[in-house]
């Protein structure tokens, strides 16, 4: 969706997140002006947070994770769970979109 809309995007798939290459890591931060992970977990404890636990001081990067917060989850279908917490295709790309506004404002 992002390309489609004029955005130069990367996508690293991440298999396991243990071991984590620190040097890779750092090297795509480097090249990105946004982070962005995406996983259908809590976010604490999760693969964002480890990996930004990981990351260099010296990126200058915004790293957006998104999962479901620290909360009680109600029952329900995938579906429903990732409309009510924000994890849909259009609401990621919304966030993401909006962040990138922020971001380079801010530079």
């Amino acid at each position: 969706i992002l390309i489609s809309q004029g955005y130069k995007v990367h996508l690293v798939n991440v298999g396991t997140i243990k071991p984590l290459s620190v040097e890779r890591l750092n090297e795509l931060l480097n090249k990105s002006k946004i982070a962005v992970t995406v996983e259908d977990n809590f976010i604490s404890g999760g693969a964002g947070e480890y990996m930004l636990s990981k990351a260099s001081r010296n990126n200058k990067h915004k790293l957006i994770n998104f999962g479901f917060p620290d909360v009680f989850i109600p029952q329900g279908s995938q579906s429903e769970l990732f409309e009510i917490f924000g994890l849909t295709e259009d609401k990621i790309v919304e966030t993401i979109k909006k962040e990138m506004v922020y971001y380079e404002q801010q530079t």
